[in-house]
Order: C-alpha cells, then sequence, then structure tokens
C-alpha cells in the first residue's frame, strides 16, 4: 500500500472504543485483545484504501475496515463474502480476452489471461472490499468498468445501460 496514503501517515492516531473492541472482535471472530494493533497492520498491508464521504474504508484480503476520517477511530469491521452478486446468471457474464496488441498497457495480469466480465447494478458497491487492478472509467457512452483480481484472476465488473457485448481495451 502507499506509504503516503494519508491514513497510513497518521497509523499512530487510530484508535477505538471499549464498544469498538467488543464488535470488532465479534465480527471478526478474532482471539486477540489487542484489536487496534491488530487493524493498524491489516491498514499498513491493505490491498486497497479508500475515503468516502466521513469515513476511510480499508480493505484487506476479506475484512473491510470502517475507520472515521477525521477521528481516526476504528467503526467497526466485517468480514467481505467472496461473492460479486448474489447470483450469477449466463446472460449475466461473458468471456473476454485482451492485450493482444503490442502497445497495450493494461497490468499483465489482464493481458496474460483471460477474465470474466460481470454486469453489476452499481459498481461502487461491487469494488467494496476488492482488490482494484484497473480504476472506473467509461471505455464507451453508458459503460462504467473496473477490473478486479481475485484469487490471481482479473475480473471485469460493468455496469451498464445495456450489454451487447464486451469492448476489447486493446
Amino acid at each position: 500500500m502507499d506509504k503516503n496514503n494519508e491514513l497510513i501517515k497518521n497509523i499512530e492516531k487510530i484508535h477505538t472504543t471499549e464498544l469498538g473492541i467488543i464488535r470488532i472482535r465479534k465480527n471478526l471472530k478474532l482471539e486477540t485483545n489487542d484489536v487496534v494493533n491488530w487493524c493498524k497492520k491489516k491498514i499498513i498491508h491493505a490491498d486497497n484504501i479508500h475515503k468516502k464521504g466521513k469515513n476511510w474504508y480499508v480493505s484487506y484480503k476479506n475484512t473491510i475496515l470502517t475507520i472515521n476520517k477525521n477521528s481516526y477511530t476504528i467503526i467497526t469491521a466485517h468480514l467481505q463474502e467472496k461473492s460479486i452478486g448474489k447470483s450469477i446468471e449466463r446472460k449475466a457474464w461473458k468471456v473476454g480476452y485482451n492485450g493482444k496488441k503490442k502497445e497495450c498497457t493494461l497490468p499483465d495480469i489482464v493481458k496474460t489471461k483471460p477474465h470474466l466480465a460481470f454486469e453489476v447494478e452499481k459498481l461502487e458497491e461491487a469494488l467494496k472490499g476488492r482488490k482494484i487492478i484497473i480504476q472506473p472509467n467509461n471505455p464507451s457512452e453508458g459503460n462504467i468498468v473496473a477490473f478486479i483480481e481475485e484469487d490471481g484472476l482479473p475480473i471485469e465488473l460493468i455496469q451498464v445501460k445495456k450489454i451487447d457485448k464486451v469492448m476489447e481495451l486493446c
């Protein structure tokens, strides 16, 4: 994770309340009594840290931490389910291949491995707690696309008005 990230720069300010400790231990099924240091380690090694509204959201593997951006209080933590959506129907996904062109600048994982592309209703929600390898972007009118890595494989998530076919990025 980026050592210049504002949350990591202020890691010493991170704390929680007694009730926060109880809630986090329960939600994550932790044995440790030192919940704050456990959380700090996850923050330092996070897959993704982003700020939204009044909170920081930290993803580390299948754990999501919610931290107030002003007070640096760990509000809660929970385990993220691995599924991308509630159900996946054949019509909602396609197999994609990218990186055929020599000048392609996509990450190697996207260039060298086929990926599944899933249509999602709300891309922002589908990205929470995920390792994002290509940030959300608009490759064509009405489409918002991002790539995540899950179990070493690229997965394309697409929020669309209508999905006709998956575009090649390069």
